[in-house]
């Protein structure tokens, strides 16, 4: 099923379902059920998916998707924002993401813009993208504070318990 067909030349598909893949990068024949083909240069299959739970439950927490939600509305709130990074991941099961702190990096730079204080507490900040870096520092010169912690933050109904490498608990 088609769902849209994007100016750039993107096109999502939605609930279809892949027969044969032919070709190579920059040259892909894609066979679908019922007989279409679609040529392509790039394919990305996302089979779905749900956020991982980030245990971090107690009111004003929520998740990135949200937030761009929220942003995406120019829904108004009240205070400031404070994202903690790497919440259930970097352990033994499960290593970076290499998203989340560019998409932190994207969505903190919006809410300065909005006039919002902004915290970023984190394991360490992975700018992997391009242009990730440069977003890093210009948020960091607009006021973003970037605080390290050493364990994992604990949400409580007082707030927002962190231990850093050098302060102890803020």
């Amino acid at each position: 099923e088609l769902i849209a067909s994007l100016p750039d030349g993107v096109r999502l598909i939605s609930k279809g379902r892949v027969r044969e893949v032919r070709g190579a990068v920059g040259d892909f024949a894609i066979q679908l059920e019922g007989g279409d083909e679609i040529r392509a240069g790039v394919v990305i299959f996302a089979v779905g998916g749900e956020p991982a739970p980030h245990g971090l439950e107690a009111e004003g927490v929520i998740t990135s998707l949200e937030l761009d939600r929220i942003l995406a509305s120019n829904e108004s709130f009240e205070g400031p924002v404070t994202f903690i990074q790497c919440v259930g991941v970097r352990n033994d099961r499960l290593g970076c993401s290499r998203f989340c702190c560019r998409k932190t990096m994207q969505q903190a730079r919006r809410l300065r813009e909005k006039g919002k204080e902004v915290n970023v507490l984190h394991r360490d900040i992975m700018t992997f993208q391009r242009g990730a870096e440069e977003l890093y520092t210009r948020n960091a010169d607009s006021g973003v504070r970037f605080i390290r912690y050493e364990e994992a933050p604990r949400v409580t109904e007082e707030g927002v318990i962190v231990r850093n490498h050098s302060d102890g608990e803020l």
